[in-house]
């Protein structure tokens, strides 16, 4: 009906403010949300087994993006294998925690990927999400010869 949705929520200034950042995260990455995931490109790892780590990684006008969640209470650390990503770096372009606990928030962090295209990041709170924009290296053939 083309209503926001916390018009339907009562007039709670938490909830309102609380939707109305959840609506304009999802409007912000509706590209990269709605694309088709690209399967075979990364793998994740859970530090905390009692922790999973959902993810999967999306490709809009040639950037590729890697987007994860912890998935139960707790804390982990997450480590990400992306092989053809060497040497390139994940740049942290949401993270959930900078609006719910911006003490603990990276967003803005830039990762460096290693020479098999592995990066680790701490998910340290409650279903925390965050979204990756995946950079390659140079060429292999870059550098001193």
């Amino acid at each position: 009906n083309g209503k926001p949705i916390f018009d339907y929520c009562g007039s709670d200034a938490t909830i309102r403010t609380n939707l109305t950042y959840i609506d304009d995260t999802i409007a912000r990455f509706a590209p990269e949300i709605n694309a088709d995931p690209v399967g075979n490109v990364a793998s994740v790892r859970s530090s905390n087994s009692s922790v999973p780590i959902l993810s999967t990684v999306k490709q809009v006008d040639g950037h590729t993006y890697l987007m994860v969640e912890s998935n139960r209470q707790g804390t982990t650390t997450g480590t990400y294998t992306l092989g053809q990503f060497a040497h390139g770096n994940a740049r942290l372009l949401y993270d959930s925690n900078a609006q719910y606990d911006r003490s603990v928030s990276e967003q803005g962090k830039i990762f460096r990927l290693s020479s098999n295209g592995t990066f680790s990041d701490s998910l340290p709170t409650y279903f925390n999400v965050k979204i990756y924009e995946i950079n390659p290296g140079p060429p292999t053939w870059w550098g001193p010869r």
